[in-house]
């Protein structure tokens, strides 16, 4: 399952025309992930790439804005783990609901929630979490085996 993970500001072209080509090639889902935005322009942001997705048979997944994804149609969510807990028994509308979480403890409290994937992170190095080490492939192999 290939999940992609939007940050279009390292990305070096127009945003909607390289989401369009990942689109094409048709992930499980995509992630909107744009921490640096308000709510208004996310949800702008969110529309288009839902339009996008949508062409391609896609699912977009809201990060982290709950109420943006309700208002916009999108049956997707991913949320850190801290909201999923928070919001758990809010989420029955939902068909996917993504979780990130960074240690395999927050794995083994995944049930009996509505969580249908998760990211585990991050395992290798990464331009978005630049100067932070990588937790690597035994942190990967913890957290498989702490949840189902």
């Amino acid at each position: 399952m290939l999940i992609c993970v939007t940050h279009r500001l390292l990305c070096p072209d127009d945003f909607s025309a390289r989401l369009e080509r990942i689109a094409a090639q048709h992930p499980y889902a995509i992630v909107l992930r744009e921490k640096d935005l308000s709510e208004s322009e996310y949800e702008a942001l969110a529309r288009d790439c839902l339009a996008i997705c949508k062409r391609y048979h896609v699912p977009l997944n809201v990060n982290t804005h709950i109420e943006v994804a309700r208002r916009i149609g999108c049956g997707g969510v991913h949320l850190p783990f801290h909201l999923l807990m928070q919001y758990k028994d809010e989420l029955e509308d939902f068909t996917r609901v993504g979780v990130s979480l960074h240690s395999p403890e927050e794995a083994a409290q995944l049930a009996g929630t509505p969580a249908t994937y998760v990211q585990a992170g991050h395992v290798f190095p990464t331009d978005c979490k630049a100067g932070v080490p990588p937790r690597g492939l035994s942190f990967l192999r913890n957290v498989c085996q702490a949840t189902s």
